[in-house]
């Protein structure tokens, strides 16, 4: 590709220059323009090859979410609830695939691997909130009393605080997994009783325009009875 650029920017030179290649500067001078401009268009179209390259290996190694790799051969994975018990013996086949055993392993996802993975067994500081099957793990949470952050492993389940310090209000209660969560009585204390003050006074304002509008139709009523 790079002869072939340069033959061209040799013609088009010899067309500017009839004596090239000659010792004249403005020849050398537009040979080595050319030249130059010649081998950044090179690079330009290197990249790009190359970066099309990579973007169909992504695309293929996408694709290729669904088989592993058993030597040289391609094995179709087995489905979630499996494992593989034999592998392939063709490429782009599936092998033989076995089920976990309920209550004891479970693999979530499509797998390759000879083995399912073992259920988890909560421990005594937790409880469980639903049993191992073949296509979910265990899921445990701390008992009640204690909790876990959720956004950390929960490797020991902490107890929860029995109350708010003082000057503070409890807005949250402890749960598996959060501590109590506690605002300033200000925020918490008199803005309740504010929202409580103002329910009230609506519903009794309510009450009594319902009594006052129901004694002014019966008088209504009774005049009219009394014309009649």
């Amino acid at each position: 590709m790079t002869d072939c650029c340069l033959h061209t920017v040799q013609i088009r030179m010899e067309r500017v220059c009839p004596e090239f290649p000659s010792g004249q500067k403005t020849c050398d001078s537009l040979w080595t323009s050319r030249t130059s401009q010649c081998l950044v268009i090179i690079l330009l179209l290197v990249v790009n090859v190359e970066s099309l390259s990579v973007t169909t290996r992504t695309d293929s190694t996408t694709r290729d979410n669904s088989y592993y790799r058993k030597g040289k051969r391609k094995c179709l994975k087995c489905p979630a609830g499996t494992y593989v018990m034999k592998d392939c013996t063709i490429s782009n086949t599936q092998g033989v695939c076995h089920q976990c055993e309920p209550g004891a392993t479970f693999s979530e996802f499509l797998t390759g691997l000879p083995t399912c993975l073992t259920c988890t067994k909560c421990r005594p500081d937790q409880e469980e909130v639903s049993p191992c099957n073949i296509t979910k793990n265990t899921f445990c949470h701390c008992k009640r009393g204690t909790y876990c952050p959720a956004k950390y492993p929960c490797d020991l389940c902490l107890p929860c605080t029995a109350n708010c310090p003082e000057g503070q209000v409890l807005k949250q209660a402890c749960n598996a997994t959060m501590d109590i969560l506690c605002v300033p009585e200000t925020y918490g204390g008199t803005h309740l009783k504010n929202i409580l003050i103002i329910t009230i006074s609506t519903v009794l304002g309510t009450l009594i325009f319902s009594l006052v509008f129901l004694f002014l139709l019966s008088v209504k009523r009774r005049k009219q009875g009394t014309v009649v």
